[in-house]
């Protein structure tokens, strides 16, 4: 009875220690080896350039490696994007949740103009949606370089966004009635001093 219970508990034992060894494994993700790591449409160095993925950003690796004439690839779901890259191209990371968030705003660059954000940083897809100048979002600083934008959070969703497009001051339109409100001001001051000013020199007439 004694040996029976010593062999459950060891059995129990070796069980966590591997259920707690192979956990992490859950964690780990694909990230890419090189910065600007092409994606392509089909397994051929000369087919179309779907987009090219950043240095150590995350992709979904899609079935398993398979080799075209002496180059081994792997279907790869990146974004909205599905291609193919080397399998050379990708490595197993584990996955980063510990990031960066600030707090900023959109901006628009000229009056009334709606403010695009993206599935993908990539201007030339269609928007996923518009923001109106001074909308709060949160840009996420995980280390990856997106280039002309920054990736967001916006409405519980990530997002892309161009740089120019984001602030973490006055956005377009708040400078602008800041300026217009100094403007008046400054106006109104002018005129309080010129009045004084004129009713000094008639009373001294």
């Amino acid at each position: 009875m004694k040996k029976t219970a010593f062999i459950l508990l060891v059995a129990i034992v070796l069980a966590s220690v591997l259920l707690g060894a192979s956990s992490p494994l859950d964690e780990y993700v694909y990230k890419t080896v090189l910065p600007d790591t092409p994606l392509y449409e089909n397994t051929d160095f000369s087919s179309e350039t779907l987009i090219s993925v950043p240095h150590n950003a995350e992709v979904e690796v899609i079935g398993e490696p398979f080799f075209v004439g002496d180059v081994e690839w792997q279907q790869v779901r990146y974004t909205v994007y599905t291609g193919y890259m080397p399998s050379g191209a990708i490595f197993k990371s584990i996955k980063n949740d510990v990031y960066d968030v600030i707090i900023a705003k959109a901006s628009s660059t000229k009056m009334g103009d709606k403010i695009p954000f993206y599935y993908t940083h990539n201007i030339n897809t269609e928007p996923a949606g518009y923001l109106f100048d001074g909308e709060q979002l949160r840009i996420i600083d995980d280390g990856i370089d997106y280039g002309e934008f920054y990736m967001t959070e916006y409405d519980g969703n990530y997002y892309f966004v161009l740089k120019d497009n984001v602030t973490t001051g006055l956005s377009y339109n708040q400078l602008l009635a800041l300026i217009i409100s100094c403007s008046f001001a400054g106006a109104i001051i002018i005129a309080v001093v010129i009045v004084i000013v004129y009713r000094r020199r008639r009373r001294k007439i």
